[in-house]
């Protein structure tokens, strides 16, 4: 297989092939699913004139579900003032305070993503601290002030004693350090009586001042009421304009994924530290609070309850969401107090309540978070900016793209001497000093490493890599999957710290140095698996990797002052103008949620985002991996594009006609070391490369032209299918084809003519799916026969994946029948149908990556009742893949991309299914591990196991399958001539 890679590496020796862009103009079912934009009825167009605006992404101005949180609070908080009521007055004012508490704690748990279960203790140690300095316990009455204060400072001293020493915790761990924090705290506040008596033990301390601010006193009921509400409004107001700016942005980058924060310019340790120790100093102003609203405090009301009730509160409300606390506060707080007439059965109804909101709205009450841009997107279009720096919409600065902080170190063709410098002056981000960019010069490389290796204990990674990337070039970097590849990405980027060697950046050395000072140098990548936020919008995602665009201060944030305003305006233009220079259509779908989006657009949105670092050097891992061949061509477009913008790009890939399009240089890894380096051609005629990469059971130079599994050229996708035209009978393709004779009937065919077509092993009828109301699925009907491997082949955003989280129970049909083993399966749960006989091989591999791999086969062994049967399907699946093997004990993240897919299947192959759905098992691997991954799927029909086979490589499909269906739209296509799908349609390579 991939035997046509040599030779189209050998191509581009003349000459890098021309780029067209071949966009779909109209999106497909999945392709609309993905937006969230408000409907167009006529009532949603009356509610946007009212400003009621109907949505669910942040994008839009408050929806209404916010807005009726806040009217609510608005009428409610008046009535206990109206009617004088001391009762309403004392629940109001604890909602206050639990109110300033469950927002606090939303930074850590919601925006950050830190599970502190010691909250509670600095809660209580605000509140203690403000009862010794305004009590007679000391003698001393300081001002509410002061107090408060001396109560903020030392819950702040304290989160900075826990954080510091558990910056490397997360999870579980991170759980356990700060529960025991919490149990401390509550053991030292109730046995400080002695030998000095500091707390007063169980008894408490009471008679605590009220509030005194500047001679004020606000001793009565109603004028307390009023001061906690004042600080709770300023605590909520604070807390949503700081998730609105660069500082929320950072926390939430935190939350969805600290690796690609800090390749991003993050500093995960600083930001984890800051979400920590202020969630615990609003804990602390809301413990002097309390101490001043109740006049006295116990060591009992700071115990693990009180955080336990602070979660619920967030969990329900939704734990991102201001006016989703809101709500879970006011519930929780309320509902006890009204179901209290019913003392028997008050408890009992509360956890149902909470049990049912749980089942049918886990994600809360009110899901969608707090916007993360600082002012409405659509009017940053109309605000006037301040300039602060070259206009970042002139083309002939900056084509599409911010300067990098290092942009004075990076000689552009393209740029004018003029144009630099005036970015030089314009620039402040720039980590180095004059005398350092006086240095540089053009003949020092953007990249230099030199002996690079690495180990993972007694696994050398990489070993003595050496290699330069100069400006504006493109460098490929190719091999076989294990080779390195990725390794060297990371230590690159800082992720990983080498064993031996240096790397330079723009002539300065990085080794050492953090992924997000790295990225400050001028450095950012994307990721073979792709790392993006998957909760937040495009414009969202994009915007953080401004982080190291403009320094912002607390005061800037909390007070939205203009210079505030107007950096985060001209981030957003900035921002706009990388996707609309992407011409891949996001620019128009940047409301759009990433989680919605097809793969490559994710993959588009991933480089977007390293674009908007203003890096001048792009590490790109697999882009093109899951795309079609018109995807790939518009890949190779904006790859072409930066580099005529004067970015230097270094590509990890597997599609060789994407490197031969793009690429001046390959480098070629394998086990670690450089086997090679070249100009395409050069490389494609190294015997050790062809041997390494394309593998060494290729039997002549003669073959390395025929085989059907590599891809062609860009400019000609469908000329390697010439033959498998003719097979092609509307719908389906009907014979089996091998790379030697496409047109070949199979064996298997041959002996099925004549006898009685068997009962289909898995049937769709008529079958229809949607998300929401997108509909995706459009009727399609589908058979397998037992023993038969049928390919499900169309564009991406066809439906193929839904198709298969139809069939395997994951997305239920809104009509239609599934059939399998002759009985309905829709609408059951994914694990009955596994039990039933079905194996599934998600997209993405999703293996377990901190199990070993022995654990990954014993999970899926769980499902089967007898052990002897759980002990012959891994011997099955292992004999299947020698080489899990010999890695049963490693972590099974630490696989290669290529062993990890052989992983995926033979978990699926330990219950010894009748059937085994297969989502794009070739996506990302190297041609001679899609050769091995395609003939393990081949055994395994040979086995009598039915596959049903989604793939975007089609020709590597149509190799193994004695059928395929060609979806597109949602629908099974039926066009009547099979050159016409392929031709116009298919366009698969």
């Amino acid at each position: 297989m991939a035997s046509d890679y040599p030779e189209t590496l050998k191509n581009a020796s003349s000459g890098k092939q021309s780029q067209h862009e071949n966009r779909l103009e109209n999106p497909s079912a999945e392709e609309i699913s993905s937006s969230t934009s408000p409907g167009t009825s006529p009532l949603a167009s009356l509610l946007a004139r009212l400003g009621l605006r109907l949505g669910l992404h942040p994008d839009i101005p408050i929806p209404l579900v916010r807005r009726l949180v806040f009217l609510g609070y608005a009428l409610l908080l008046p009535i206990p003032l109206f009617t004088g009521n001391y009762y309403l007055m004392r629940v109001g004012g604890t909602i206050g305070v639990y109110l300033i508490l469950a927002t606090g704690l939303s930074i850590a748990a919601g925006q950050a993503g830190l599970l502190d279960l010691g909250y509670a203790g600095f809660y209580g140690i605000g509140a203690y601290v403000y009862a010794l300095l305004a009590s007679p316990q000391f003698g001393v009455h300081l001002p509410f002030l002061v107090a408060a204060t001396a109560s903020v400072a030392a819950a702040v001293l304290a989160a900075l004693a826990v954080s510091l020493p558990t910056l490397r915790l997360h999870g579980d761990y991170l759980a356990m350090v700060t529960l025991g924090f919490g149990q401390i705290v509550k053991i030292l506040l109730n046995n400080m009586d002695r030998p000095i008596n500091i707390t007063n033990g169980p008894n408490g301390i009471v008679a605590v001042d009220p509030p005194r601010i500047f001679g004020l006193s606000f001793a009565s009921m109603e004028s307390q009421y009023v001061f906690i509400w004042i600080f709770a409004i300023g605590v909520i107001i604070g807390v949503s304009r700081l998730a609105g700016s660069r500082v929320g942005r950072a926390w939430n980058a935190l939350r969805e994924n600290e690796t690609a924060a800090a390749c991003m310019g993050v500093d995960v340790k600083r930001y984890r530290i800051s979400a920590f120790v202020g969630a615990a100093g609003i804990a602390g102003l809301a413990g002097a609070l309390f101490a001043s609203w109740q006049g006295a405090v116990f060591p009992q009301n700071f115990t693990m309850n009180e955080t336990i009730a602070l979660y619920c509160m967030i969990v329900l409300g939704g734990a991102r969401s201001i006016p989703g606390i809101m709500l879970g506060v006011l519930l929780l707080q309320v509902l006890p107090e009204v179901l209290r007439a019913y003392s028997v059965y008050r408890m009992l109804i509360y956890g149902f309540a909470l049990a049912l909101l749980a089942i049918f709205r886990p994600q809360g009450l009110v899901h969608t978070g707090e916007r993360l841009i600082g002012i409405d997107p659509g009017k940053a279009s109309s605000r006037k900016v301040a300039p602060t720096g070259p206009d970042p919409t002139d083309k002939a600065v900056f084509p599409g793209c911010s300067p990098s902080p290092n942009f004075e170190r990076v000689r552009d063709a393209g740029f004018s001497d003029a144009n630099a410098t005036g970015a030089k002056a314009a620039i402040s981000l720039d980590p180095l000093d004059d005398n350092d960019s006086k240095a540089t010069s053009a003949e020092i490389p953007v990249l230099q490493v030199q002996g690079l290796s690495c180990s993972f204990g007694g696994l050398a990674a990489l070993s003595h890599v050496s290699f330069a990337a100069h400006h504006g070039e493109v460098l490929g970097i190719i091999g076989p999957n294990g080779a390195g590849k990725t390794t060297l990405f990371n230590l690159i980027t800082g992720l990983v710290q080498p064993t031996a060697g240096e790397i330079r950046l723009n002539g300065h050395s990085i080794n050492g140095k953090a992924p997000h000072e790295v990225a400050s140098l001028g450095a950012a990548r994307t990721f073979q698996n792709i790392r993006l936020y998957e909760t937040q919008s495009v414009l969202e995602n994009v915007l953080a990797g401004c982080h190291l665009r403009h320094a912002t201060h607390l005061p800037e944030i909390l007070l939205r002052t203009k210079p505030f305003l107007s950096k985060e305006a001209e981030a957003i233009g900035y921002v706009r103008n990388i996707l609309s220079d992407m011409k891949c259509g996001l620019a128009q779908r940047e409301r759009d949620m990433v989680a919605a989006l097809s793969y490559p657009d994710k993959r588009r949105v991933e480089m977007a985002r390293a674009l908007a670092t203003g890096a001048r050097l792009i590490l790109l891992d697999e882009p093109a991996a899951g795309m079609t061949t018109e995807e790939i061509t518009a890949m190779a477009d904006e790859i072409t594009t930066l580099q005529s913008r004067g970015y230097t790009v270094i590509i990890i890939e597997h599609h060789m006609d994407l490197i031969s399009a793009v690429c001046d240089r390959v480098i070629v890894l394998d086990h670690g070391e450089k086997i090679a380096e070249g100009t395409c051609s050069q490389v494609a005629e190294d015997p050790q490369v062809i041997r390494a990469y394309f593998g060494s059971s290729m039997e002549s130079s003669e073959r390395l032209g025929q085989s059907r599994s590599g891809l062609d050229r860009i400019s000609a996708p469908t000329s390697t299918l010439e033959s498998a035209a003719s097979l092609l009978v509307g719908s389906t393709i009907t014979d089996r084809h091998s790379p030697s004779s496409i047109s070949r009937v199979s064996n298997k065919q041959e002996s099925q003519l004549g006898t009685e077509t068997p009962q289909p092993l898995l049937q769709l009828v008529n079958i229809h799916a949607a998300y929401g109301s997108a509909k995706v699925l459009q009727g399609i009907n589908l058979h397998v026969h037992p023993g038969e491997a049928v390919a499900l082949l169309g564009v991406n955003a066809a439906g193929k994946s839904t198709a298969l989280k139809t069939i395997t129970g994951r997305l239920r049909p809104t009509q239609g029948e599934i059939l399998f083993m002759g009985k309905r399966i829709d609408g059951i749960p994914t694990n009955e149908i596994v039990r039933m006989g079905m194996g599934v091989v998600p997209e993405g591999r999703r293996i377990f990556p901190e199990l070993s791999v022995m654990e990954n086969l014993d999970l899926s062994a769980d499902s089967l009742v007898h052990r002897d049967e759980a002990s012959r399907g891994i011997q099955w699946a292992l004999e299947l893949f020698p080489v899990l093997a010999d890695r049963r004990s490693q972590i099974a993240g630490t696989l290669s991309g290529g062993e990890q897919q052989m992983l995926a299947i033979a978990r699926a192959l330990v219950t010894s299914p009748r059937l085994i759905c297969m989502d794009e098992p070739s996506m990302g691997l190297a041609p001679i591990m899609v050769e091995r991954v395609m003939s393990a799927i081949a055994r395994i029909n040979q086995t009598d196991t039915a596959v049903l086979l989604v793939e975007q490589n089609a020709k590597a499909a149509l190799a193994i399958a004695d059928r395929a269906y060609f979806l597109k739209d949602g629908k099974i296509e039926t066009s009547t001539t099979a050159d016409q799908i392929i031709a116009q349609d298919l366009r698969l390579a």
